[in-house]
């Protein structure tokens, strides 16, 4: 699995419904690859599981997403 970071928009970024939909649009043209699975955390704290993400592997994304941020040799 690679792991790559990807920054919005600076004209979205107070638009969370937006952002997730362009998201959604760049995963339908095919910019991420295929993406058969995925891990969404709101405010509040609500996490989901998207595809085929159970909780275990919800949770393995998490965490290397929280690695991704700490760790500057893997941007």
């Amino acid at each position: 699995m690679t792991a790559s970071l990807h920054v919005l928009p600076v004209g979205n970024l107070l638009n969370v419904a937006q952002q997730l939909r362009e998201i959604a649009d760049g995963i339908e043209r095919g910019e991420y690859g295929e993406v058969n699975e995925g891990a969404l955390v709101l405010q509040g704290i609500d996490v989901f599981g998207l595809g085929g993400a159970d909780g275990t592997v919800t949770h393995y994304l998490l965490a290397r997403g929280q690695r991704k941020l700490e760790r500057i040799d893997l941007l």
